[in-house]
């Protein structure tokens, strides 16, 4: 069944909300939801519902007002529903009432892009939505609500959570068919390297260009079909050349000049079905050589800030206080681009006994990325699926194609459009409460910035019982013609270092040396006894994101650690960021 899915997901934005000077307070609480005819688990288990992280929060005077603050995150239909004011649904209703719309600069963007682009999906049942709410602590909730048709910004049907939408990459599959792989096309492996099988994945940043010249794409795609299926073409099975709204949309958002991590065109099967399937289509026709590129869609979100009053009484909502971004244009959250600079919103909204507001503050588009999907949508998941690639090229060492010299695997970033505000307290009756903010919404925040690069060294404490981080290490050499060898040194005898790779990159490092100098003035040189928990590849020993190796040295025997003055560890390698390798492919 494929439905538009209704997200309310609570984030996890604050981890502890405190008082200003004594004067107020913020306690974090929870909010029970259930939905009618509803699945709701709490981790592996089922339960009744779930509980929406939410934050209680008083004025000084211990009988003044009082308000729920919560933080959700709207899927693109949830969202779409809310900004068009028709979240009539009782599902809907039950997850977050009915709150008054604060119209301000994000509600206003979203609306603008809604009447630009917004369609109502054309995949089946039209009035049945699937809810579901996530909370904290792994709880989730779901349930089939019936609502009118809402037009949304991704129209396309989402099959398993994915929005993929078929593109006519004719010239790649033309190329792709004589087997060699278009100089603009990048590959990785997917598969298990015990299996006698494995996948290859095409794929390439999406670019402007592909939308602007989709019509003469379809003709070119079309006339490869005809010319792949002879006789048995058929003309329901030529492709339409009317640009599908969703890539009007994305073309809108990112203009002239796409991000290489932000949009992906991809093609993905296995080889040997690839190389059966050279002379004819494949599925009825649906695909050419067994090769079918598709966009993998980001998802839309709007984050937003909801506030009840939860007193006895009325109160007057004067202002929101917190931060907003200077720049409007498609940039990658986390950037320099998306930092905020102090802002104040005034609201001037009373609100009375358990009245609820809504102010949205920001729209995402997050790469929808998941196991064979031929995407990353973190560092962890890239790593993973780099050192899978990695694994299946050493174990089959398959040369099929000609031009294999641009394996990578695409890290695609979380990206924000149009105002982008934070909320760090709200002023009720005059007297502010201040919120205090440690944002935890995306890990790759920090893990996707380019300023991090380098692998880390770690050394064995025998008092403490515990590794300790000495420092980044080959910081000057993220390729490899920079390669040299890194030198730390240590008073005494040093024996067991570990180095970590911690951020989304891959480290190639040859073996480690110790050099002691004893109290006799002589110097001695030592070979590892140990390497573990890293493999070695040409020469090489690779650490892919979150990898470690240990390193341990010994004495020659008739020599004590007390006679060592100096220790002197040294490692020579190279790291390379994951735009290098993207850029080159291999090591």
């Amino acid at each position: 069944m494929r439905s538009i899915a209704l997200v309310v997901c609570t984030a996890a934005l604050f981890e502890a909300l405190g008082a200003s000077s004594g004067r107020a307070e913020c306690l974090q609480d929870s909010r029970p939801v259930n939905l009618d005819g509803s699945n709701a688990t709490c981790g592996d288990k089922p339960c009744t519902g779930v509980a929406l992280r939410t934050y209680t929060c008083r004025t000084s005077d211990p009988n003044g007002p009082a308000v729920r603050v919560e933080f959700d995150r709207f899927s693109d239909g949830a969202a779409s529903a809310i900004i068009a004011r028709k979240a009539s649904s009782k599902g809907l209703t039950d997850a977050i009432g009915s709150p008054l719309l604060i119209d301000n600069e994000v509600s206003k963007t979203y609306a603008d892009l809604l009447k630009r682009f917004g369609a109502i999906s054309q995949g089946d049942f039209q009035n049945d939505r699937w809810l579901k709410l996530e909370a904290p602590q792994q709880q989730t909730i779901s349930a089939t609500v019936s609502m009118q048709d809402i037009p949304t910004l991704i129209s396309t049907p989402s099959s398993d959570g994915i929005y993929s939408l078929f593109y006519p990459a004719a010239s790649e599959i033309a190329t792709l068919r004589t087997r060699t792989i278009p100089a603009a096309l990048n590959y990785f492996y997917t598969g298990d390297p015990g299996d006698k099988t494995y996948s290859i994945v095409f794929w390439r940043p999406m670019k402007s260009a592909d939308v602007t010249q989709y019509g003469a794409n379809v003709a070119a795609y079309n006339r490869l079909l005809r010319q792949a299926e002879g006789k048995n073409f058929s003309a329901d099975e030529a492709q339409s050349p009317t640009v599908p709204g969703d890539l009007k949309l994305l073309d809108f958002l990112a203009g002239s000049s796409w991000p290489s991590d932000f949009v992906i065109i991809s093609a993905s099967a296995n080889a040997d079905v690839i190389l059966k399937n050279f002379n004819g289509p494949d599925c009825g026709g649906s695909s050419i050589s067994a090769l079918s590129f598709n966009v993998l869609l980001p998802t839309v979100l709007l984050d937003a800030v909801t506030i009840e009053n939860i007193s006895s009484h009325p109160i007057k909502l004067d202002s929101l206080f917190g931060g907003r971004a200077d720049t409007v244009s498609l940039r990658a959250l986390g950037s320099h681009a998306d930092a905020q600079i102090a802002a104040k919103f005034d609201v001037s909204q009373e609100l009375a006994p358990g009245q609820k507001l809504l102010f949205p503050t920001r729209i995402t588009l997050v790469p929808q990325c998941q196991e064979g999907q031929g995407c990353a949508g973190d560092a962890g998941d890239w790593s993973r699926m780099l050192k899978a690639s990695a694994d299946i090229q050493r174990h089959f060492k398959p040369n099929v194609f000609r031009n294999m010299t641009r394996t990578a695997v695409p890290l695609l970033k979380t990206y924000v459009y149009g105002p982008d505000v934070s909320i760090g307290g709200v002023v009720i009756n005059g007297e502010r409460i201040d919120f205090t903010q440690r944002s935890a919404n995306f890990v790759d925040l920090v893990m996707s910035r380019e300023g991090l690069s380098c692998p880390y060294l770690m050394s064995w404490d025998v008092q403490r019982g515990k590794w300790v981080v000495r420092r980044k290490i080959l910081d000057k050499a993220p390729d490899k013609q920079r390669e040299y060898t890194d030198v730390e040194r240590f008073p005494g005898f040093q024996s067991r270092f570990r180095i970590e790779e911690r951020e989304p990159e891959v480290a190639f490092l040859k073996a480690p040396a110790l050099t002691v100098t004893l109290n006799s003035g002589e110097v001695l040189t030592l070979e590892p006894v140990k390497i573990e928990r890293a493999e070695r590849e040409g020469g090489y020993y690779t650490l892919y994101w979150g990898d470690a190796m240990d390193v341990e040295f010994r004495l020659p025997d008739g020599i004590a650690a007390q006679q060592v003055l100096e220790t002197r560890f040294a490692v020579p390698g190279y790291y390379r960021r994951y735009p290098n390798l993207l850029a080159q492919g291999g090591q």
